[in-house]
């Protein structure tokens, strides 16, 4: 009998998976880490492994999460940049500190209730490609692929709450969590706290020509259009930012629009070597919920990749991933974007 340790987060997701292993006969216990002060979710795990019938530990990761995922997130605006902290804490925490400690209890085996598939220790795009959450594993280390298990991936989110509520889960019904996990008020006040937010610069079109002042570029992110306070005959996007200067250039829709990026720290999930990306036929996505886009792929300098697209992309964001997948849709690479 395997000893399985399910990352039990007080969620729907994760009680169903400690529900399905369980049931499949296998010898789980529960694993929920503390990453801040008061997590509310702390009882709800609690309370799942009890329903389930199976043991519950508590991990405290919380000096590890301020010093990999939180100080990144503030650090990452003050550059000018969007940052992704589930992306890091998935290479830094849950995959990393966190899984090491289930190790370490016992585990032969970690399951999360992420809905991604993975064949043969390899991550591709979920069945339920609505919910696909491939892409915010795009960091992990390929060395626990082996050990990992997503049970839910083939499963819809209505067929995950039909079988938690048929179980006697009693959140079967929790709604999904859709803030930033450390957060609970507007993360503009939670950098009050860390940094001077109110540094003030100008908006500027592509011209270099001064629109409006503004009070500091955390407020924006590259294509956004809502907030600008910007009267105008045809609608403006941020296209970039520049942390040094304060300057935010705003322009036209169709300059979101580039056919190129450069992205660096590239982790491979696959026994394939950079210089063998070049060669295949690949695809990229550069958020979560974007589609698959063509791609050429040129090695550059200090362990970055220069992605060519063969059409444009919108709205390129630095501080994101650029997630590459094959033709099957598996995950074999990705790189955080200049």
């Amino acid at each position: 009998m395997k000893k399985v340790a399910v990352a039990v987060s007080g969620g729907v997701d994760s009680a169903t998976t400690a529900y399905l292993l369980k049931s499949l006969g296998y010898d789980c216990f529960g694993v929920t880490m503390v990453l801040f002060e008061n997590p509310s979710f702390l009882e709800d795990a609690k309370s799942v492994c009890e329903q389930v019938g199976i043991p519950h530990h508590i991990i405290d990761l919380s000096q590890e999460f301020k010093k990999e995922v939180i100080n990144y997130f503030i650090s990452e605006y003050e550059k000018g940049r969007t940052p992704n902290p589930c992306v890091k804490c998935n290479r830094f925490i849950k995959f990393g500190r966190f899984i090491e400690e289930a190790f370490k209890l016992g585990a032969d085996f970690f399951a999360t209730g992420h809905y991604v598939k993975k064949i043969d220790d390899a991550i591709y795009i979920s069945d339920n490609i609505a919910k696909d959450q491939s892409y915010f594993l795009g960091q992990i280390k390929k060395e626990f692929l082996p050990r990992i298990m997503f049970p839910l991936y083939e499963k819809e989110k209505s067929e995950t709450r039909s079988i938690a509520k048929e179980s006697g889960l009693s959140v079967h019904d929790k709604k999904d969590s859709q803030e930033v996990c450390f957060i609970s008020t507007d993360y503009k006040d939670f950098l009050s706290k860390y940094i001077d937010i109110n540094i003030s610069g100008n908006i500027k079109d592509t011209k270099g020509n001064i629109i409006k002042r503004h009070t500091g570029i955390y407020n924006f992110t590259i294509g956004q259009r809502k907030g600008l306070g910007i009267a105008s005959p045809t609608p403006l996007y941020v296209l970039s930012i520049n942390p040094k200067t304060g300057d935010v250039i705003v322009g036209s829709d169709d300059e979101l629009f580039t056919k190129e990026l450069i992205c660096r720290e590239i982790n491979l999930l696959t026994d394939e070597s950079i210089e063998a990306l070049a060669t295949q036929n690949l695809f990229a996505k550069i958020r979560s919920r974007d589609t698959l886009h063509s791609v050429k792929i040129e090695r550059i300098p200090e362990n970055r990749l220069k992605l060519i697209f063969d059409e444009g992309v919108r709205a390129i964001t630095p501080g994101q991933i650029a997630a590459l997948y094959t033709t099957e849709h598996k995950l074999v690479a990705s790189g955080w974007i200049e």
